[in-house]
């Protein structure tokens, strides 16, 4: 690789990891605005150890998704953790134990990456049947008098699509 090829594939600019929009089912965007930190979730393979003769090699048999967490800023009353504490609670009732049926509690969410020049959606993948997993305790305290609420919430999915 020479130097005019590298300068000529970086001249339209470089991503950047600061440029996402989160796309709720609800279309919500006080969610979208106050997404604090976001991923691009992994997809890896599942293999088989198989041997031909001496050959030895793996052989993919599913693809594997990892979770992927983000985190929340909370404004006032705290609605981003109240949107997720009820979406848990329509995965399983916090009061009665009731499981509910699966297709009433997934969603599919939209990540998308935004271009820093202009804003426009430069790659977008979609989490298929996403649903929370949990949404883990949040610290108070009197000497954090000058920080945030952040919620954090893990989500699991059956897969991701490209948009």
């Amino acid at each position: 690789m020479n130097i005019d090829k590298f300068i000529a594939n970086i001249s339209e600019g470089l991503a950047s990891p600061s440029r996402y929009n989160i796309i709720f089912p609800n279309g919500d965007e006080s969610l979208t605005m106050m997404c604090n930190t976001s991923s691009l979730p992994s997809r890896n393979f599942l293999t088989s150890n198989n041997q031909h003769y001496n050959n030895k090699f793996k052989l993919p048999i599913s693809n594997v998704f990892q979770d992927v967490t983000f985190s929340f800023i909370n404004t006032k009353g705290l609605p981003q953790k109240l949107f997720f504490d009820n979406w848990l609670n329509d995965v399983i009732d916090n009061n009665t134990g009731l499981i509910k049926f699966y297709d009433d509690y997934v969603k599919d969410i939209t990540i998308e990456h935004l271009d820093k020049l202009d804003g426009s959606v430069d790659y977008a993948i979609k989490l298929i049947n996403a649903y929370p997993l949990d949404a883990p305790q949040i610290n108070m305290g009197y000497s954090m008098l000058n920080e945030v609420i952040i919620s954090t919430v893990t989500f699991t999915f059956e897969k991701w699509v490209n948009v």
